[in-house]
């Protein structure tokens, strides 16, 4: 954190994973393109060197998927791997038409599989596009269900509501959350913000900001 961006720079993460996952989008639509092309007008391959260079980006792209499924949780990692697994899908792809080439098939074989790791392709995409922009928006964070947290909070001893209650995602993997909790006496407060510290940092909660309010007053209907 400094003065300037008091929440730090987590979110550059979302930003890098977005912008990833839409030039994926865009290369998998060039890729359609040219396919769509070569349908039509088929060019000369040489499958000795098509083989060559898809084993070795096959093999390469192998060992890089490995060393990122290591850390899937992180969503640029994921982005990265999206972008490596669809390398090694299209050397996947790249082997087989050029196996089938060289035993006589057509040459369609290779826009027809470029299309079909596309379809493929585009999923994951699509996927860390849509969780990057739910963290550029400060949507809820999909593994927090906000009845759940609100019932727990419910739940402490002291307190008898919770209002204006807001979970967002300061980063991919910081959570935040303000609310307004009502409690029957003020006194104990100290305890009561422990208590749901606590509570919420079960829920992989991390950063919280509570704010106490006196309870409705049975007699009178109204705060304190």
């Amino acid at each position: 954190p400094t003065a300037r961006f008091s929440y730090g720079f987590g979110r550059i993460e979302a930003i890098a994973a977005f912008v990833n996952g839409l030039l994926l989008l865009a290369m998998t639509a060039w890729i359609v393109v040219e396919a769509a092309q070569r349908f039509s007008d088929p060019p000369t391959i040489n499958v000795q060197v098509l083989l060559s260079v898809a084993v070795l980006g096959l093999l390469v792209n192998l060992l890089v998927a490995w060393s990122l499924s290591n850390d899937r949780d992180d969503l640029n990692t994921r982005a990265a791997l999206a972008h490596v697994m669809g390398d090694l899908l299209g050397s996947v792809a790249a082997i087989t038409a050029g196996l089938v080439i060289w035993q006589g098939g057509p040459l369609w074989m290779d826009p027809l599989l470029s299309v079909l790791i596309s379809i493929l392709i585009v999923r994951s995409a699509w996927s860390v596009v849509h969780d990057a922009f739910r963290v550029l928006m400060e949507g809820t964070p999909l593994s927090v269900e906000v009845s759940e947290v609100r019932g727990a909070l419910e739940g402490l001893p002291q307190v008898t509501g919770v209002h204006n209650l807001h979970l967002w995602s300061l980063s991919p993997s910081q959570i935040a959350l303000s609310a307004h909790l009502q409690v029957r006496d003020l006194e104990h407060w100290p305890a009561t913000l422990a208590h749901a510290r606590e509570a919420l940092r079960a829920r992989g909660i991390d950063h919280a900001t509570l704010q106490p309010e006196a309870a409705p007053s049975p007699d009178r209907g109204a705060f304190e």
